[in-house]
């Protein structure tokens, strides 16, 4: 596979990390509301926020996203995974706490060792926000041709006066 198809694989890896993410976000609001009614509503609200936030520079290709998502992600499977350690009895429960801590630990694995997601990572800085304004940058060979090509011209132009 090339590397416009890691890419594409790696996109459609990291959006599915992304919703993911949003959607165990939403289901934990939900969750909490329904146990413990609406106390902390706001702290939920900033947290579901910052989801969607760091979702959003996810699937754009942000590297710190990247990094701070495997933070994040394996603090949050590590403790799911201890949660799970700590039941006494294995039931409905069970398989929810257990569920979320697989797909935090999953995510944290693909953003980690897929290689199409590294992919998809590598090409931040032609896709950031300045890049889209001015001009993407041409590649060191171009760069110094396009140099070369100055100078000469300066140096023509320097001799005709």
């Amino acid at each position: 596979m090339g590397e416009s198809g890691l890419r594409t694989t790696g996109r459609r890896v990291v959006l599915l990390i992304a919703m993911a993410a949003v959607l165990l976000s939403a289901a934990n609001i939900i969750t909490f509301l329904l146990v413990r009614g609406p106390e902390r509503v706001v702290q939920q609200g900033v947290r579901f926020a910052l989801t969607v936030i760091l979702s959003v520079h996810l699937c754009r290709g942000a590297p710190w996203a990247r990094w701070v998502a495997i933070v994040l992600y394996g603090f949050a499977g590590g403790f799911g995974v201890l949660a799970l350690l700590r039941l006494q009895q294995f039931d409905t429960r069970a398989v929810l706490v257990a569920a979320l801590p697989a797909i935090y630990l999953g995510s944290c694995i693909a953003l980690v060792a897929l290689p199409s997601v590294r992919v998809h990572f590598g090409g931040w800085a032609t896709r950031s926000a300045n890049a889209r304004r001015r001009r993407v940058p041409r590649p060191l060979d171009a760069q110094l041709s396009q140099a070369s090509h100055d100078g000469q011209a300066r140096r023509r132009a320097d001799d005709r006066h």
